[in-house]
């Protein structure tokens, strides 16, 4: 799971997992707020035509406009990860990397689902005004 340039760092996790052999299938959602802010779809491409394994790219736009002709997924992150998953979450190993409030929202909704402390891994984002609220 990752937003924004949370990307960079889980697409260097499976890239290097798919150098290693790693056979496991893997759902990546992906949050950005509009169309535009996808990136690295070529990459997502190469990764899901050379995965061994099922490799499902899911992009999930929060602020696509509504009369946008976007075919994919509207909504945010977690909430369309809970849905797809459904009671499969519970098997997972939780990559996430991104904005604290969708840390936030799906680690919630992984450890309710019994992911196992173990197998959940994260980076949040903070950006300056965190910083100086802190200080």
């Amino acid at each position: 799971i990752a937003g924004g340039s949370g990307m960079a760092p889980i697409k260097a996790v499976l890239e290097q997992a798919l150098a290693d052999g790693v056979e496991r299938d893997v759902s990546y959602f992906f949050g950005a707020r509009r169309r535009e802010d996808l990136y690295c779809l070529d990459d997502m491409d190469r990764l899901t035509k050379s995965w061994h394994g099922r490799f499902d790219f899911i992009p999930v736009l929060s602020g696509e406009p509504d009369d946008s002709d976007w075919p994919g997924t509207r909504g945010f992150v977690s909430e369309h990860m809970a849905e797809v998953l459904g009671d499969r979450i519970g098997d997972f190993h939780v990559y996430m990397c991104g904005p604290p409030p969708m840390i936030d929202s799906a680690e919630k909704i992984v450890r309710q689902a019994g992911v196992d402390e173990a197998h959940i891994h994260f980076d949040k984002f903070f950006d300056r005004s965190h910083t100086q609220q802190r200080g």
